[in-house]
């Protein structure tokens, strides 16, 4: 009988660390995917690499839409 009580407190124990580990990591994912991380925000007609339409840029206006640009002015160099 007390083994039953023992092993359903340690269940609720590992799935609050599960929930607090998973949420805790979340935030961090949210912030991560939001910024514009490997391209850099400029006007949309400046931008030669594709557009991350997923992020938004400071300064955006519909007259001078400001987009995430990623992989703009990357140059390969063979040597």
């Amino acid at each position: 009988m007390w083994w039953i009580i023992i092993g359903a407190v340690l269940a609720l124990v590992v799935l609050v660390v599960l929930v607090f580990m998973f949420t805790d990591n979340t935030d961090r994912v949210k912030v991560g995917l939001s910024a514009c991380f490997g391209g850099d925000c400029k006007p949309k007609g400046e931008c030669t690499g594709s557009i991350n339409k997923a992020v938004e840029c400071s300064g955006n206006t519909e007259s001078n839409p400001i987009v995430c640009c990623v992989g703009s002015d990357k140059k390969i160099t063979t040597t």
